[in-house]
């Protein structure tokens, strides 16, 4: 099989507080999947706890050779690997299920990125009351890779030079009476 990468991540508005968890699966670079999911009230670590143990279970249905997982929860993938204690039950019970999922995974690696590295990030936030609304746009890897090299070369993240695309072309409508304001 091609090479699997499993993003996910967990978020909650205050802690504890409502949580939501996203994944990402990619399959040789393409999203394959895209999970968002309210989880209810729960604390940010079992948050990306239950966001590692539904990548699991995504990953699994694919029957992969290997797969990637990554996260920027220091505390799970330190606790996962075995490097960090786990001394809450209510994490400890979350641990076990997690590797008893990843048990099941021929070959398995889990790797701590930045949370703006983290590509679940913004799944896992969810459709919250926040004065924006989100939407997805599918692109080519042809154009994902002109828009990060234009963003690099103007000193900018990807996502900030979309966006200031998109201010761009709606300032230029409203100018010409197209667009009819916001």
């Amino acid at each position: 099989m091609a090479q699997l990468e499993v993003y996910f991540d967990g978020s909650v508005e205050g802690n504890p507080g409502p949580g939501w968890i996203g994944v990402l699966v990619l399959l040789d670079g393409q999203a394959v999947e895209e999970i968002t999911e309210p989880i209810g009230r729960t604390t940010s670590n079992a948050a990306e706890y239950r966001a590692l143990i539904r990548a699991v279970e995504a990953a699994l249905k694919l029957a992969p050779d290997a797969v990637t997982f990554y996260s920027d929860s220091q505390l799970v993938v330190n606790q996962v690997q075995g490097r960090f204690a786990c001394r809450s039950p209510h994490l400890q019970r979350l641990l076990a299920r997690a590797q008893e999922l990843l048990d099941q995974l021929p070959s398995w690696e889990l790797v701590q990125v930045p949370r703006e590295r983290n590509l679940a990030h913004p799944l896992a936030q969810g459709p919250r009351d926040r004065p924006w609304k989100r939407f997805y746009v599918t692109l080519t890897p042809e154009e994902v890779a002109r828009i990060k090299a234009l963003a690099r070369a103007r000193g900018l993240k990807p996502d900030e030079l979309v966006r200031e695309w998109i201010r761009e072309a709606l300032d230029s409508a409203d100018s010409v009476g197209a667009g009819g304001g916001r």
